[in-house]
């Protein structure tokens, strides 16, 4: 679910000539998080699936899913850069990685058995939990009509993190058996949980588009001092 988001957003790219609607934040903070969790998953086996899919189908969706982020910030930065609207695009993210790290450092599961590999993949926990923020926020700041590909993108990841949430919730007492914390693993529930309430006023807006079979249509930023932009 989570590659088939990449790549609508590829073929949003390549059939429009445009990736106006596009956070590189958002895209830059993706792969800071894939970085992070492929650095557990390639080197320890605590958070891969146990059976034949965690012996390489489950890092080669991640790694596939690396590659299209890239080729998507070489087409935002490089031959689309003239619809990229960068001024838009304005949230900070710096700042948001410090918190991550230190979050990592004193609430992680030990499923790897490694301070180390279970600190990184706690990173790429924290950073997924505000790797969207930059796209709903330029979203807002633009308004008006959303192209399909960037809000079905949206969906998908949504959608990625209500499974996410499901799984850690069904694999609750393997994880507490396997000597992580009530806290540590709470703490991973909840990151889903706060990313699917971030992304609920946008989620309640899509479905009432797909519903009536109407465009998807965002209500402008008032503060943002322009008028609503038709992608």
């Amino acid at each position: 679910m989570q590659l088939c988001g990449f790549l609508l957003l590829t073929i949003k790219v390549r059939a429009t000539k445009s990736v106006a609607g596009l956070s590189s934040k958002t895209l830059e903070m993706y792969l800071i998080f894939f970085m992070c969790r492929l650095g557990s998953t390639l080197n320890k086996k605590g958070y891969v699936p146990s059976d034949k899919s965690g012996k390489g189908v489950y890092q080669t969706l991640d790694i596939i899913s690396v590659f299209v982020i890239l080729q998507l910030l070489y087409c935002i930065h490089k031959t689309h850069k003239a619809t990229y609207q960068k001024d838009e695009d304005t949230m900070m993210i710096f700042p948001l990685l410090p918190p991550c790290a230190l979050l990592a450092f004193f609430i992680r599961m030990t499923l790897s058995r490694s301070d180390f590999y279970d600190g990184i993949w706690a990173a790429s926990a924290y950073i997924d939990t505000v790797a969207m923020l930059p796209q709903l926020w330029m979203l807002t700041k633009i308004g008006g009509y959303i192209e399909g590909m960037t809000s079905h993108f949206i969906a998908a990841m949504t959608v990625r993190s209500a499974m996410g949430m499901i799984f850690w919730v069904r694999a609750y007492p393997d994880a507490i058996k396997y000597g992580s914390s009530e806290l540590s693993i709470n703490t991973v529930i909840g990151t889903f949980v706060v990313q699917l309430l971030l992304a609920a006023d946008f989620m309640y807006y899509y479905g009432k588009a797909r519903f009536s079979g109407k465009k998807l249509v965002l209500p402008e930023n008032p503060f943002s001092g322009s008028a609503g932009v038709d992608i």
